[in-house]
C-alpha cells in the first residue's frame, strides 16, 4: 500500500513540474522575444505557446508582430487563423489562412 502511495504521490509531483515547467517556459520566451524585437520566429514561436496556455489575445499580438515583420511568414499566418478562428473571428480567421496559402 505505501509504494503505491508513493508512486501516486511522485506522479502527482511530476505533474506540477510539467506544468509549472510550460508556464516558465512562456515567460522565458517572453522575455527572449522582448529582448529581440525583431525576431519573427520568436515572436511566432511565443504566439504559439500563449496559444496552448489558452492566452489567446496576447497569443494573436505575438502573431501580429510575426507577420509584420515577416509579411511572407506563412506559418504564422495559419497559425493566426487558429488563433481568430477560436475567438470567433472567422472573417478575419479566413484572411489569415488565404495569407498562409499565398
Amino acid at each position: 500500500m505505501v509504494p503505491l502511495i508513493a508512486a501516486g504521490l511522485l506522479v502527482f509531483l511530476v505533474g506540477l513540474v510539467v506544468v509549472n515547467y510550460r508556464a516558465i517556459m512562456v515567460d522565458i520566451i517572453g522575455h527572449l522575444v522582448q529582448s529581440r524585437p525583431d525576431d519573427y520566429n520568436g515572436w511566432c514561436y511565443y504566439g504559439t505557446l500563449l496559444e496552448g496556455k489558452g492566452h489567446l489575445l496576447e497569443a494573436y499580438d505575438a502573431l501580429k508582430k510575426a507577420v509584420t515583420l515577416s509579411p511572407n511568414y506563412s506559418e504564422a499566418w495559419e497559425k493566426m487563423g487558429d488563433v481568430l478562428t477560436k475567438l470567433g473571428d472567422h472573417e478575419g480567421a479566413a484572411e489569415a489562412y488565404r495569407y498562409a496559402s499565398s
